[in-house]
């Protein structure tokens, strides 16, 4: 049994979509039960504050990770001077450093394990 090719701008009967109940109403019917949805005007998009610390958190916790990865290729490839790599890696550290003892001095605050220093005059 040989089947014949038929062209692709042919519809498939067997694919065709059966009519719904739905379907069968006219528009005008069901634009009449549905009530229409009233917005109000939009809201503009807040102002974000950037120098704030979970923004600075952020950058030095994907500027780590993304030296990290970078070291770790350069390793797969024992290619050129690892001294440039080394600089930006513990530039990554130090930032992400001084992140986490932000976080554990709010940490210590927070449990009033530790008294905030007074302020000089």
């Amino acid at each position: 049994m040989t089947r014949t090719k038929r062209p692709s701008n042919v519809p498939r009967p067997e694919l065709a979509r059966k009519p719904r109940a739905a379907a069968a109403r006219s528009s005008t019917s069901a634009h009449e039960e549905r009530p229409e949805i009233v917005r109000g005007p939009i809201q503009p998009m807040p102002g974000w504050r950037w120098k704030t610390f979970p923004v600075y958190f952020a950058v030095s916790f994907g500027l780590f990770l993304g030296v990290l990865a970078g070291a770790s290729a350069q390793a797969a490839n024992e290619s050129g001077n690892g001294v440039a790599i080394l600089v930006v890696f513990g530039i990554a550290a130090i930032l992400l450093g001084a992140g986490f003892s932000r976080l554990m001095t709010r940490y210590l605050l927070a449990r009033n394990w530790a008294r905030p220093r007074p302020k000089k005059e």
